[in-house]
């Protein structure tokens, strides 16, 4: 699924060569990539772990005892508008750079859009009259 923002851009080298995210369990590390995929998606996670498990695609009492314990020191608490949630620091500043990319093209199509339009509308040219002989 691709949104707005594009493909979340993942550096293979990095996963490669960050041997405590090689080293995860196979639960831990799906869920993982899930929580990342799902913060680029839709912004930054809840921080109720049912909520967080559902996201991972694990049961709530696997996500409770066998995953986040591997995976909670990739996610920072922090507060967005005064409201507690929980990102993954790297991916969300990617996503920050994303949105604030996003938003410069809509805005250069929004001006150029406008440009057009005035260019183009009926009554920016002017129109000669001409007479007719009879």
């Amino acid at each position: 699924m691709n949104n707005e923002l594009g493909s979340l851009p993942l550096d293979t080298k990095d996963i490669l060569l960050d041997r405590a995210l090689g080293e995860l369990p196979g639960a831990a590390f799906k869920a993982y990539f899930y929580l990342i995929f799902e913060q680029w998606q839709g912004g930054p996670l809840p921080l109720s772990l049912p909520a967080l498990a559902q996201l991972a695609r694990c049961t709530p009492t696997i996500f409770k005892r066998k995953v986040w314990p591997e995976v909670q020191e990739y996610f920072e608490k922090t507060s967005i508008n005064g409201e507690e949630k929980l990102i993954e620091p790297v991916s969300y500043a990617r996503r920050i750079e994303a949105v604030k990319r996003l938003v410069k093209r809509q805005a250069l199509a929004e001006k150029q859009r406008l440009a057009w339009a005035q260019k183009n509308s009926p009554g920016s040219e002017r129109i000669e009259s001409r007479g007719e002989g009879s």
